[in-house]
């Protein structure tokens, strides 16, 4: 970060300079407090408002993003696949099916209850089905794709891989899927947390991934009954965030930092001494690095 002349800075009107640092990341707003001492006690002296501030912002954003995510237009294959998969990649992630992980059950079972709570059993059943058929197909040719060696081009196994892939794109060509780039609550969605992911991306024709997919954190239960309900009351009470979908979707964390800030506190007999809670600027930071998986 380029130096700053702490006149500069220090001389601006109080109200400007909160916004200013409401602007910037928490850790660089720590990091301003070597400027000057002066700058040091306006940070500590704001420090509660303006986590606040933050906190506020990025628990809207958080919100959002998982209300979004919840709304699928169309119950259309492709749709479900593109909505989820162009920008997560691997959605066999948390919970269990038939003794795999599959996150993409329940986002599923959700929609199909938000959207078409009418809808019969049977159809239930079938659109479920085909969506994880074509996940699988999907799934598979992502992996191969992307981890095949030399010597695997003419294996019999990658010549599957590869038709099926062309059957997945065939398939969102005929369902003429819009195109993502000109869809502004798409796009705007994934911009909001672009600094928190890496991954994935909608890249191809037709909004399929071409990115290797990477592994993430996800802020959980950590094994126990009770340290589950403090994880969840740290969530809904504290960072004042929707409850995450029971076996679905739920909240993750980019770095291990905040992954283990996270298991100290909800481990502890005395949560509330713990350096998180005992740190406005620290929860406001873990916001930052919490996004929707």
């Amino acid at each position: 970060m380029a130096a700053i002349p702490p006149d500069r800075l220090t001389s601006l009107p109080a109200e400007l300079l909160t916004k200013v640092l409401e602007s910037l990341p928490v850790r660089e707003t720590s990091r301003l407090r070597i400027i000057s001492s002066e700058f040091r006690d306006f940070i500590d002296r704001s420090e509660e408002a303006l986590a606040r501030m933050i906190a506020d912002c990025h628990s809207q954003r958080i919100s959002n993003r998982l209300s979004w995510l919840i709304r699928i237009k169309d119950v259309s294959l492709l749709n479900i696949l593109h909505h989820y998969s162009s920008y997560y990649g691997n959605m066999a992630f948390v919970t269990r099916f038939r003794g795999r992980e599959w996150i993409i059950i329940s986002v599923v079972q959700t929609t199909l209850d938000s959207k078409y709570p009418t809808l019969s059993s049977d159809d239930r059943t079938i659109v479920s089905s085909n969506v994880i058929d074509l996940w699988h197909h999907f799934a598979d040719c992502h992996h191969w794709m992307h981890n095949r060696s030399a010597s695997e081009e003419s294996d019999q196994a990658y010549v599957n891989m590869k038709q099926n892939w062309e059957l997945v794109e065939g398939w969102a060509a005929l369902h003429a899927l819009d195109d993502p780039m000109n869809n502004v609550a798409y796009l705007r969605a994934p911009l909001q947390d672009r600094n928190l992911l890496q991954g994935p991306r909608h890249t191809s024709k037709h909004g399929l991934p071409q990115y290797p997919i990477t592994a993430r954190n996800r802020l959980r239960g950590f094994g126990s009954s009770d340290v589950l309900r403090r994880s969840y009351s740290l969530l809904r009470e504290r960072f004042r965030l929707p409850s995450p979908l029971v076996g679905g979707l739920g909240y993750c964390v980019k770095m291990q930092r905040g992954q283990d800030m996270v298991y100290i506190t909800c481990t502890s007999t005395e949560p509330w001494k713990t350096a998180l809670l005992q740190s406005p600027f620290r929860q406001a930071a873990l916001l930052e690095e919490i996004f929707v998986f």
